[in-house]
């Protein structure tokens, strides 16, 4: 089973950062029913999150295991004010990534809540 589950999470990369569950089982080489129950069971536990787009990612529970790691201090001090910032980000605008924080003049953010207003990480 973790085999298994090591290959899903190998899947994912700096070019592949989210994931559809067909991406995910091609990439792994694992039938789909069978990624889709151990994404099922990666996701509950915090390791994957789902986006708006029905596609995976890294969760903070994978952040939280790798900042563990003695090559891994730091990363939690460096990642998480990012991800932080990304969270505020997400909540203003209602969308995720690259798209959820474009600029008022583009129709991104409501006219109340505007990503502008918050400090660069």
């Amino acid at each position: 089973m973790l085999d298994r589950a090591f290959r899903i999470l190998a899947a994912f990369g700096p070019a592949a950062p989210a994931l559809s569950l067909t991406s995910l089982s091609v990439r792994s080489e694992m039938p789909k029913s069978t990624t889709s129950r151990i994404v099922g069971k990666l996701a509950e536990l915090g390791v994957l999150d789902r986006t708006d787009d029905e596609k995976f990612s890294a969760g903070l529970r994978m952040l939280d295991i790798a900042s563990l790691a003695p090559r891994g201090q730091g990363l939690r001090a460096t990642a998480v004010p990012r991800w932080a910032y990304l969270a505020v980000a997400r909540w203003i605008t209602g969308r995720s990534g690259p798209s959820g924080m474009s600029s008022s003049s583009k129709g991104g953010c409501p006219a109340n809540r505007c990503w502008r207003i918050l400090p660069r990480a």
